[in-house]
């Protein structure tokens, strides 16, 4: 896999922002929740129906992550909906073509 496949879901490295038409002004009660435990080293599974809102979420909490001053970098989305790929490829094409340092030594916010 190559980085430019990855890049095109990732906007926020080189605009530090989430484009304004992926975000909603109205956040459900989940992303309140999601808030609670996005600090913490653990998978947080969100689940649910097709075209419920799901992506918009994940774009809301990318857009929070940024407001707190995450490095735009360090947050990785991936969607195996638009681009067919193993994670094993999207994960380390990331770590050795962007972050270029070891997952273990970074905080990195992975959303698949």
């Amino acid at each position: 896999m190559d980085l430019r496949t990855i890049e095109q879901f990732n906007d926020w490295w080189t605009t530090d922002k989430v484009r304004a038409n992926l975000l909603k002004p109205y956040k459900r009660p989940l992303f309140h929740e999601i808030q609670k435990y996005i600090d913490d080293r653990q998978i947080i599974l969100v689940y649910g129906l097709r075209r419920v809102g799901k992506t918009t979420l994940f774009y809301q909490v990318i857009q929070h992550l940024l407001d707190e001053g995450v490095d735009p970098g360090n947050i990785l989305y991936f969607s195996f909906d638009v681009t067919k790929a193993e994670i094993e490829d999207v994960l380390r094409t990331y770590e050795q073509e962007k972050l270029r340092r070891n997952f273990d030594t970074e905080r990195i916010k992975i959303i698949l």
